[in-house]
């Protein structure tokens, strides 16, 4: 006797798992537009929500250890110089680009104010 039911509960199984996604895929266009109405009323973000582990903020600043190991805050430099090339600007500390050759002036490369 207990050969005959397994197949057929498994029939029944698979007749209920098809009409579940088929209810799913209904009622989930609302669910989700429910959602966005309150993510929108609370301004939520994904951190918020616990998608992402870290929330990160652009900082219009570095941050800089000194000699002795205290920390500095260093405000951003403006570009100095420009490729003409591509774009690509260099603010004239740190190593020399690829782009400006020791051949070339760098004076052809400053960015003049307008």
């Amino acid at each position: 006797m207990m050969t005959r039911d397994v197949p057929r509960l498994r029939a029944q199984l698979a007749e209920l798992n098809a009409r579940i996604e088929q209810v799913r895929a209904a009622e989930m266009g609302d669910a989700i537009e429910r959602c966005r109405a309150i993510i929108d009323e609370f301004d939520l973000t994904a951190f918020d929500l616990g998608f992402v582990k870290v929330q990160s903020i652009p900082s219009p600043t570095r941050v800089t250890r000194t000699f002795k190991g205290r920390m500095r805050v260093r405000a951003p430099i403006p570009p100095k110089y420009r490729d003409p090339a591509t774009g690509v600007t260099w603010s004239g500390r740190g190593r020399t680009p690829r782009w400006i050759t020791d051949d070339d002036d760098r004076d052809s490369y400053l960015i003049r104010s307008a």
